[in-house]
């Protein structure tokens, strides 16, 4: 079978970076024919396809092009809509780039000298634009599942515990965490039991004249993530919270100390929220019999 070096009269080899692409054009014997730099633009591709035309020996041209799936994709397209035969060039392996160095033109030249040695009838022929357009629709469709998922689930917290995601802080998926760790009303007698599932009670950690608490890392870790997002949001968001901190700050405590006291609180919030949202509402008594004449 040939090699492609048989059927081009020049072979043009880039290697693609985010801003600037290196480009070589060379004879099929791999001798360099000119170099040259152009940025990752529409302008940049068309100086590109110009400047190879000028320095071509022949009309048969092929484009060896280093990721043609992600910074190259648009040199791709515009090279492959020129006429070009466009090759997807793999990054040069350590033993190619061995004793050779590292940039962008040097790898431009190894991505001309690997081509040359291809079979045309196995070159690895970019699909760029069905690639590229099959994950913008995966990505569309996540987004719309997401989105479709989270109004969902909002409609069963609402149900569930009616006005918790209006609390600072607290989303859907805050909430639907606390409400599946809490279970039902009665598992936790108190709120202190709960802050302990959460693992946000405060754990003793004095060590001579000094008094001190640190975070708990027990509990129901995916509970206790809930309750630092909430928390984390009302830091940044909520200004009774942002108050708190400046306070807390001012009486010399840290971040995370102040994180704690937080998180203790919203355990506390929650439980009292929660138990109201999710206790049975007693029964009525039954009418009595209406006595008979």
């Amino acid at each position: 079978m040939p090699m492609l070096a048989d059927a081009v009269d020049a072979v043009i080899g880039v290697d693609t970076h985010r801003d600037i692409h290196h480009a070589e054009i060379a004879h099929p014997s791999g001798a360099v024919i000119a170099t040259c730099s152009v940025p990752n633009t529409s302008s940049g591709y068309a100086r590109l396809l110009s400047w190879a035309r000028q320095h071509a020996p022949g009309p048969r041209l092929a484009a060896c092009i280093e990721g043609t799936r992600s910074y190259g994709a648009g040199l791709a397209r515009a090279a492959a809509a020129a006429g070009l035969t466009v090759i997807e060039c793999e990054q040069p392996t350590r033993k190619a780039r061995r004793g050779k160095g590292k940039s962008g033109p040097i790898d431009a030249h190894l991505a001309v000298l690997t081509v040359l040695q291809l079979d045309t009838a196995k070159l690895p022929v970019p699909r760029a634009d069905a690639e590229i357009r099959r994950l913008a629709l995966a990505l569309q469709n996540a987004a719309w599942e997401v989105k479709a998922n989270r109004a969902n689930l909002d409609a069963i917290v609402s149900e569930l515990a009616p006005g918790l995601t209006s609390r600072p802080g607290i989303g859907p998926v805050s909430a639907a965490q606390a409400i599946v760790s809490f279970s039902h009303a009665g598992r936790c007698r108190h709120d202190a039991a709960f802050a302990r599932l959460a693992g946000t009670s405060p754990i003793e950690a004095s060590s001579g004249q000094t008094t001190r608490h640190r975070l708990n890392r027990g509990g129901d870790r995916a509970l206790n993530m809930a309750i630092h997002v909430i928390a984390t949001s009302r830091m940044r968001c909520d200004p009774a919270t942002i108050a708190y901190v400046t306070r807390r700050r001012a009486q010399g405590k840290t971040t995370r100390e102040i994180r704690r006291c937080l998180k203790r609180y919203i355990a506390r919030q929650l439980y009292r929220a929660l138990t109201t949202a999710m206790t049975p509402a007693p029964a009525l008594p039954a009418q009595s019999a209406a006595r008979r004449p």
